[in-house]
């Protein structure tokens, strides 16, 4: 009994450490979307950028600070990731916009399209009248492979997520900057 003493005040005093943690403010489950309030918008580059580069139009239309701790531009045409280009967390103020220099990576090799087109165009050649024509669905499913992503880590107030959403490209510049290097 006289080493259980020990043991047991041992770990009272342990579970009241533990209880006078519940008052402290703890961070939000990570989300898997943006917050209500904040968007994300391609714009072309401006005149001090490159070719290969646009800007990353941020609205913070939250109550609170939000700090964009990850950007990454994904499309199946482009070979790896725009990222950012200056490296670091990034602070936009509440109901304030931020402007993010994205550097694009070079295009997926355009003779691969070519390749694959001439290939659909001989397989349409050869194909029998009877044959029907690919569905909208099969149309629909080129268009999944061609969509712009937005992969965003973020902290607003107490919450930290990182989010993978379909980007604005109102202007088409990544369709615009493939079509460039593949004509």
């Amino acid at each position: 009994m006289r080493r259980a003493l020990p043991a047991l005040t041992l770990l009272t005093a342990g579970a009241l450490m533990l209880a006078g943690c519940a008052d402290l403010a703890h961070p939000a489950p990570s989300a898997t979307t943006l917050p209500e309030g904040i968007s994300a918008t391609l714009l072309p580059a401006g005149p001090d950028q490159r070719e290969n580069q646009v800007r990353l139009w941020v609205t913070n239309g939250t109550g609170n600070d939000l700090s964009v701790t990850k950007l990454r531009i994904t499309d199946a045409r482009l070979n790896g990731y725009g990222r950012p280009t200056d490296y670091g967390t990034v602070s936009i103020a509440a109901g304030q916009q931020a402007e993010i220099v994205v550097t694009l990576p070079n295009i997926v090799l355009c003779d691969e399209e070519e390749e694959e087109a001439a290939a659909a165009e001989a397989t349409s050649a050869t194909t029998p009248a009877a044959t029907p024509s690919p569905s909208a669905t099969d149309d629909d499913e080129n268009d999944a492979d061609q969509e712009t992503v937005l992969i965003l880590g973020f902290t607003v107030g107490a919450a930290t997520g990182v989010t993978s959403e379909d980007l604005d490209d109102p202007d088409g510049l990544i369709d615009a900057y493939v079509a460039a290097h593949c004509s």
